[in-house]
């Protein structure tokens, strides 16, 4: 295929951003051009695959973690429209054969795909979403609805922020109330789980890609050797935890004495002496490449989001993950539903109930061996086919023009 120019509007998070660079690196190997999006923190990032990157200042720093459904709206607004001026400014000059974005950010790309006529392909972190299939909880009632907020004053000044932004970018013309179709969009989606993973995947056909994880063959290059023969247990339960040292002394207590070799993540920022005394079976890190420890592990103990739980499972380890109400609740049904770990409840935590359950997954020869068995679909070259299909919605954009 002839050279093509790729913009991707990415969310500016971690965990989303992450998942994709697997199918960018493969687009820019295929000889593409990709524009990426997305807040200045993840520039160097997204850069380290070819791709160029438009960076802007992301506000979403700002909001404590987890979101609350306050916050998300306007954290998630916000950002959807940062990337606006700079955007049509640039692809004026250098229009995209292909949109892609995030499903949470989803404006600018919208915009964008008016203006210059491309298709657009949704892009899922996680697992992929419909109209009937949520992706941020099990059912729509699985959650109380959080009280309205009162005080309207920060919906009134982002409402008039964007406004602004809008005009000043020329795109007035290109903002519809209510949203209308754009060429493309639904006719392609990717979705960064395999399809053996993906919650009611029965529902979805073959417009939706499952990807997999997407793993870069720089991620595997990474060495840790383990001390010696005991079972290795890694620990890591993601940003929001690591800000409570009240959760990772208790898991520390849970493990304490166990005959295994624990090794726990605590984030770049963590500070180790705050959990001391540690016990001679336990290491903690700010920081260890994952992948290199669960090449070696027994079991992973973490808070069920889904790059976590990608990982665990291409190495065919078990699970044991610490789940909140928000969409690790999906991720911790699905561990429990495909028989690959057991889950914990947040709000039930304790250190008894770890000890007992991280014992119980490791004296499960079933869970071990289901694990084993999602491996070989997290493994699946999912890149490729999703590179595939997005330069075929490029050829049929391409016929159509005709």
């Amino acid at each position: 295929m002839n050279r093509k120019h790729l913009a991707l509007f990415g969310l500016t998070l971690y965990g989303h951003v992450k998942p994709t660079l697997g199918l960018v690196a493969e687009l820019v190997r295929r000889g593409h051009r990709v524009t990426y999006f997305v807040g200045e923190q993840y520039a160097d990032l997204v850069a380290e695959t070819g791709a160029t990157v438009v960076a802007h200042k992301s506000g979403l720093g700002q909001y404590p973690m987890p979101l609350s459904a306050r916050d998300s709206v306007l954290a998630l607004t916000d950002e959807s429209f940062a990337p606006l001026p700079d955007a049509l400014a640039l692809l004026a000059d250098d229009p995209p054969d292909l949109i892609g974005y995030d499903v949470l950010v989803s404006d600018t790309a919208r915009i964008c795909a008016r203006r210059f006529g491309v298709p657009l392909v949704r892009l899922y972190a996680g697992f992929a979403g419909s109209a009937t299939v949520p992706i941020d909880r099990l059912t729509e009632s699985a959650r109380p609805a959080e009280p309205a907020e009162p005080e309207m004053a920060d919906f009134l000044s982002l409402g008039r922020r964007i406004d602004e932004l809008i005009e000043r970018a020329g795109a007035a013309d290109l903002v519809v109330e209510h949203e209308t179709p754009v060429p493309g969009d639904g006719a392609l989606s990717v979705a960064f789980v395999p399809r053996a993973f993906q919650i009611r995947a029965e529902e979805f056909d073959d417009s939706v890609v499952f990807a997999g994880p997407c793993f870069r063959a720089d991620e595997f290059t990474g060495t840790w050797t383990p001390a010696d023969e005991r079972p290795v247990v890694l620990i890591s339960l993601g940003t929001t935890t690591n800000k409570r040292p009240e959760v990772l002394r208790l898991l520390i207590q849970a493990v304490r004495d166990l005959p295994w070799r624990v090794v726990m993540t605590i984030g770049r920022d963590g500070d180790p002496t705050a959990l001391e005394p540690i016990p001679s079976n336990v290491e903690v890190h700010r920081w260890l490449d994952q992948h290199a420890v669960l090449r070696h592990a027994s079991l992973f103990i973490n808070q069920g989001g889904v790059g976590s739980v990608m990982q665990s499972l291409h190495w065919g380890v078990p699970l044991l993950v610490v789940t909140g109400e928000d969409d690790t609740e999906i991720a911790g049904h699905q561990v429990v539903g495909l028989g690959v770990g057991r889950q914990i409840l947040d709000r039930d935590l304790t250190a008894e109930m770890v000890r007992d359950e991280a014992l119980a997954v490791l004296a499960d020869s079933s869970i071990a061996a289901n694990a084993r068995a999602m491996s070989e679909h997290v493994r699946l070259p999912g890149a490729v086919e999703a590179a595939d299909r997005m330069e075929a919605l490029i050829n049929q954009q391409e016929v159509a023009r005709r």
